[in-house]
């Protein structure tokens, strides 16, 4: 008996026990929950505060537009980008709300140093822009419409050869600034050959070169790639042959052709089945040279030879080297003059007077005369008694004394009279 209520004793404590552990871990929990909430709510207001704070922040690489511009103008060359500073709650700025532009109202052709403008939202201040002015080159705009030519690479495969190239459109219109556009020397398109057995048919991108061949970058090129077709066909006789430059006009006065390269030098004619046996050479088309100033570099196409089906390659890249005339000129005569000639010596040249051979460029020779020149001796360290001295001739920038006649002179130093 007892047992039983000391049993129920243990029981009734127990769960006396359990009830006070839940109640401990209860009031925990709610002082766990408190202090999370309090410290919610300060990181809240913190995070208010900071949204708040007036700060510089710095943005970088931002373009620069261009506002203004007349449209028979246009700019030339790249824009920098721009760094700017703001002052203000700039934390939730977007960098797409920025711009900076150069106001060209009112702007004319030629070079300008502009200051740079920014608008930025309300609110903010405006600290710094690097760089703050800018300069730049405005051009007129213009346009001009030229052939296409076809740069062929590469040679096809073995037995197989390229006949004339198709091109649609023919020609393209380049617009851009002024200056840059009468450096344009030629339209082409490229397009590889090697290995090739069948016809191609592509759309090929237009580039611009000078007359260095050297690619033009910043025109405006319409259309942008045009369609090229190549015809390729299997040949059945082939021969190789020189290839002959053939060019027309005259380069600019004063100038002249001194030498032609082609590459490939030798091509390789095709004949179904005419024979070959008489052809040796084959021309290019006629380059044309009129005014040329300096190397002028074209991919050209090969002339049509009856009976023959095709030329493997079907263009050959032409350089023709093109420098000032040079020529040679007799001037004289011309006085010589005692140089430097000791105080206490008096100084007889003879004879008196020579003449010089010029040797340059032909635009020149042909205005230089006699009066243009200084011929000396040098009389520096000499003493009394007779000197052959050699003539020394000085003149223009650009023309060479190639000779001077004579080349020595015979000097006579005599002392000065003392005067009573």
């Amino acid at each position: 008996m007892n047992k039983m209520k000391d049993s129920k004793k243990e029981k009734v404590l127990s769960r006396e026990k359990l009830a006070t552990s839940a109640s401990w871990w209860k009031g925990k929990n709610l002082r766990y929950k408190a202090l999370a909430i309090l410290l919610a709510i300060v990181l809240w207001f913190y995070a208010a505060n900071e949204r708040g704070v007036i700060r510089d922040r710095v943005f970088e690489d931002i373009p620069l537009a261009v506002q203004g511009l007349s449209s028979d103008l246009i700019l030339v060359g790249d824009l920098p980008r721009i760094q700017i500073t703001l002052r203000g709650n700039v934390d939730s700025l977007n960098i797409r709300e920025l711009m900076a532009y150069l106001d060209l109202s009112g702007i004319t052709a030629g070079e300008v140093i502009l200051p740079v403008q920014v608008n930025v939202p309300g609110g903010i201040t405006l600290v710094g822009v690097k760089p703050s002015r800018v300069k730049v080159l405005v051009d007129t705009r213009a346009e001009k419409q030229i052939p296409v030519e076809v740069r062929l690479s590469g040679q096809t495969a073995e037995g197989y050869v390229a006949m004339t190239p198709d091109l649609k459109p023919s020609q393209v219109l380049i617009s851009g600034a002024k200056s840059l556009l009468a450096r344009v020397q030629q339209a082409n398109v490229s397009i590889d050959l090697r290995n090739t057995d069948r016809s191609l048919n592509e759309m090929i991108p237009v580039k611009v070169l000078d007359r260095e061949g050297k690619l033009l970058e910043g025109l405006q090129i319409t259309p942008a790639s045009i369609e090229l077709f190549v015809p390729v066909i299997r040949g059945q006789s082939l021969k190789s042959v020189a290839v002959k430059v053939l060019w027309s006009g005259s380069p600019a006065p004063g100038f002249q052709v001194v030498e032609t390269k082609v590459e490939p030098a030798m091509v390789n004619l095709i004949s179904l089945p005419v024979p070959l046996d008489q052809i040796e050479q084959i021309s290019t088309l006629p380059i044309d040279i009129s005014g040329a100033t300096e190397n002028v570099v074209r991919s050209v196409p090969l002339e049509t030879i009856p009976g023959i089906s095709g030329v493997e390659p079907a263009q050959v890249t032409v350089t023709i080297q093109i420098t000032k005339k040079s020529g040679e000129k007799e001037l004289g005569p011309i006085t010589v003059q005692a140089k430097d000639t000791p105080s206490h010596l008096t100084a007889v040249v003879q004879p008196a007077e020579v003449s010089i051979s010029l040797e340059g460029p032909w635009d020149l020779i042909e205005k230089v005369t006699a009066k243009d020149f200084l011929a000396s001796v040098p009389l520096t360290g000499l003493s009394e008694g007779k000197h052959q001295v050699r003539v020394q001739v000085t003149g223009p920038a650009g023309v060479d004394v190639i000779r001077v006649n004579p080349e020595s002179l015979t000097v006579t130093l005599t002392a000065l009279e003392e005067k009573p």
